[in-house]
């Protein structure tokens, strides 16, 4: 039998173990995402200047919002290459991956956190209960719940954005288990793509109602994950939407580059909503905005517009963004506290601290949890 048939025949039967088919590329389903360390670099840096206290809460919000479609996306790509790779996708394996990445620095951060609280290296009284509720990933919820009694600052300080890691956490527990039963089932990728939007559609209507419902309900509908666990669904839905045909043929450069204006122009619109709309449809049309730049700078990687997000400096900080994230509130009050100078000094004092102990934390607690995450990975 002819060699080319030979592999015809082998190609066919892999087909028909790992279903749905994946249109994609060969490349996409091994190594780095491009443009992504860049994106969640620039991400950063947008929270970092916010909390520096240049800018209100509305771009570092936006920040994080690219961080939660960012992780649906990634999170998403990975399921499905293992499920193209294996023809199934393996929850143990996932659950372990994750635990090794987001606990070992989550909790060396808060330990470390909680001493220099101690210490009064950090301002505040140190709040055991407090660090109880973010141990278990449930500070979004208790700050709300200790808002709307009257009272603030339930987080150890230097941790209090820990609240989106609980979002996201919380996803991950929910969200193979849906991706698995929709695959399972043989569902199209355009059908699990209506799926995830009929869920998106039902957190929108949730935040409408809970913003007018509940106590503070601004205040949760920002931070509660069923009412923000759409912002990481729509990088789940783009996903799966490049997998379709149709929506491939429909984002070209050349349609994309078109587009951008325009979703440029629905971000710069969010910025500008009442509080309401704020914490409703902002989330919603953020999420939408950013689906066609997501695309464009993961699928175009030579573009004018990704060819800087894959700069050698920006691939840096995005490697270290988890670590940054984790630290820099930290970082940042304790040379606040310690070295008053004014902002053009204290500003590159701040940013060298944060660099310094995110790599520090990422040399001693992330690389070693590397190599055990590595094992879990299909083959």
């Amino acid at each position: 039998m002819p060699h080319e048939l030979v592999a015809l025949e082998a190609s066919q039967e892999v087909r028909a173990v790992a279903k749905p088919v994946s249109p994609l590329p060969a490349s996409r389903w091994s190594g780095r995402i491009p443009g992504l360390d860049g994106v969640r670099a620039l991400s950063f840096i947008i929270v970092f200047v916010a909390h520096m206290g240049f800018m209100d809460a509305r771009p570092g919000g936006f920040a994080v919002s690219v961080f939660f479609l960012l992780s649906g996306y990634l999170i998403t790509s990975l399921l499905l290459r293992e499920h193209y790779k294996t023809g199934t996708i393996s929850l143990r394996a996932f659950y372990i991956r994750r635990t090794l990445r987001i606990f070992p620095s989550m909790y060396a951060v808060l330990i470390i956190c909680a001493l220099l609280v101690h210490w009064h290296v950090l301002k505040g009284p140190f709040n055991a209960t407090a660090a109880s509720f973010e141990a278990v990933y449930l500070e979004n919820y208790a700050f709300w719940w200790q808002l709307s009694a009257g009272h603030h600052g339930f987080f150890v300080n230097g941790t209090g954005q820990f609240w989106s890691l609980c979002v996201e956490e919380h996803f991950y527990l929910l969200f193979p288990f849906l991706l698995l039963l929709l695959l399972r089932k043989k569902m199209s990728f355009s059908q699990i793509s209506k799926t995830l939007l009929f869920i998106c559609i039902i957190a929108l209507a949730w935040r409408f109602v809970a913003v007018r419902i509940l106590p503070l309900g601004e205040q949760y509908c920002y931070s509660a994950t069923d009412c923000r666990l759409d912002s990481i669904l729509w990088g789940c839905l783009l996903a799966t939407i490049e997998h379709q045909d149709g929506w491939r043929k429909l984002f070209t450069y050349n349609r994309l580059l078109l587009l951008l204006p325009f979703a440029l122009a629905l971000l710069a619109s969010t910025f500008i909503f009442h509080e309401t709309g704020r914490m409703t449809f902002r989330f919603t049309l953020q999420a939408i905005a950013l689906m066609p730049i997501l695309y464009l700078v993961t699928h175009f990687p030579e573009s004018w517009l990704s060819r800087p997000l894959n700069h050698p400096v920006l691939v840096h900080l995005g490697v270290l963004s988890y670590a940054l994230y984790l630290v820099h509130v930290a970082a940042i009050e304790i040379v606040s506290r310690y070295v008053p100078a004014r902002p053009i000094i204290s500003w590159p004092v701040c940013f060298a601290a944060t660099y310094l102990a995110a790599l520090a934390l990422h040399w001693a607690v992330e690389r070693p949890f590397l190599k055990l995450r590595t094992r879990q990975r299909p083959a």
